[in-house]
């Protein structure tokens, strides 16, 4: 029989009545209620006991279930939904930054899934900056993680800024990891129902999102130490992006159509399009780094952007709607 929490009060109760009725005749004390009293603190003990005994089992079989959910997750692995997905001016990874500061002028949305509260989102846009927990949904071995495969993933990898040469996968920002979790911090725009307006990010269009949480004070380590390779910027090609008449011309006409989605005004399309260039978005197979007369394209927003990387300068050729 389990003990009910008011049975224990009652009897509390009811044996501090008894005593204070002993304790107004204390010259004439009646047997019977001495009985009584001497019955109550016997089932007030055994009562106790048995609500202790019940907490303690409570507590025990709360601590098994918890470890029997944690041997079931350490065997199958951890289950994580996403909470929104982000429609980005980046319709591919061709263009997309490998940080999302370094293109201050990219544009996007978070729009939560309709499980999550928009009452979550409160005072969420006093904050400045957020970060992000994403998927790498991109990554060349997700029909593998899909299936439930086993996969496997490079110790080493080669950054863009070391020539070749390969380090731990672990001092880099690769998206092939034993997990294909992104972590990036994003400027906030503007928040409402379940969507947060973003800038400066490197997402590709659909990316899932796991988690945002805000950027506050203390995440800024100030006596911050990193290899050379990291803080060199080597990647950035020391040319001015010009724009021929003819590309200038598509992104008035592509303004003034109101087609596009994120951008409003030539000169914010020219910013995103001049910050994403001058990070050389060619492979090393396209001869990354050097000068040539080929045209390469990337996609941005609506519009396909062409280019070519010249000695003096890199020149945008063509900014047409993209038909695919």
């Amino acid at each position: 029989m389990l003990a009910h929490p008011w049975s224990t009060l009652v009897l509390g109760a009811a044996l501090g009545a008894a005593a204070a009725a002993y304790c107004a005749s204390p010259s004439n004390p009646d047997a019977e209620l001495l009985a009584t009293i001497a019955e109550l603190e016997t089932k007030l003990e055994k009562e106790t006991k048995l609500r202790a005994q019940e907490r303690l089992g409570r507590t025990n079989a709360e601590r098994d279930a918890r470890l029997i959910a944690q041997q079931q997750l350490d065997r199958d692995g951890y289950n994580f939904e996403p909470i929104g997905s982000v429609e980005s001016c980046f319709a591919d990874r061709r263009g997309t930054p490998r940080q999302g500061a370094l293109v201050p002028a990219s544009k996007g949305r978070i729009r939560l899934v309709t499980s999550v509260p928009p009452a979550s989102l409160e005072c969420l846009d006093q904050f400045s900056h957020v970060w992000v927990l994403f998927v790498f949904h991109e990554n060349t071995n997700v029909s593998k993680v899909a299936a439930n495969k086993k996969t496997t993933y490079p110790a080493k990898i080669a950054p863009p800024r070391l020539g070749g040469k390969k380090v731990g996968l672990f001092s880099t920002r690769t998206p092939h990891r034993p997990n294909s979790i992104g972590l990036t911090v994003v400027k906030l725009d503007a928040v409402y129902d379940r969507t947060i307006e973003i800038s400066g990010h490197d997402f590709v269009h659909g990316t899932p999102i796991l988690d945002v949480k805000p950027y506050v004070p203390y995440d800024r380590v100030d006596d911050l130490e990193c290899p050379e390779w990291v803080m060199e910027r080597h990647d950035i090609l020391p040319r001015p992006v010009e724009f021929a008449d003819e590309a200038l011309a598509q992104l008035e006409a592509a303004i003034n159509s109101k087609r596009l989605e994120f951008y409003h005004s030539v000169d914010e399309l020219k910013d995103a399009i001049a910050q994403i260039l001058v990070l050389d978005i060619r492979s090393v197979h396209q001869k990354r780094g050097e000068a040539t007369e080929a045209l390469f394209s990337f996609r941005l927003d609506k519009l396909r952007i062409e280019f070519a990387t010249l000695e003096a300068s890199i020149r945008v050729v063509q900014c047409a709607f993209d038909t695919i």
